[in-house]
């Protein structure tokens, strides 16, 4: 986990590794079939992800080379490298708590 991201937005984990995954439809899903729905162009929701759990998240999601692409928004909502040429975009999920990851070849 970035703990400097959490410090910096004030946006803390409520679980460790970001906690279960939920689709758009507020079905809960295990790690395995997050992975196919994300990998399939779904977004995943990680409700209790801080900032800085993206390392975690996306490790659990398939990617272990993580590279920041732009972490510029106060509100988290950041841009990724993955893979050398795909692209993870996390989405703060304000009024609610956590993130939601989209992958994108864009």
């Amino acid at each position: 986990m970035n703990y400097i991201a959490e410090e910096l937005t004030g946006i803390r984990a409520a679980a460790e590794n970001g906690g279960p995954f939920y689709v758009r439809d507020g079905e809960q899903v295990s790690d395995e079939e997050a992975r196919e729905r994300f990998l399939n162009g779904e977004t995943i929701e990680a409700p209790n992800a801080g900032a800085g759990s993206y390392d975690d998240v996306l490790a659990r999601l398939g990617f272990d080379d993580v590279q920041v692409e732009d972490w510029t928004n106060s509100a988290g909502n950041w841009r990724f490298i993955v893979s050398g040429d795909r692209f993870v975009f996390q989405e703060n999920r304000y009024p609610y708590h956590g993130f939601k990851y989209t992958l994108s070849d864009e």
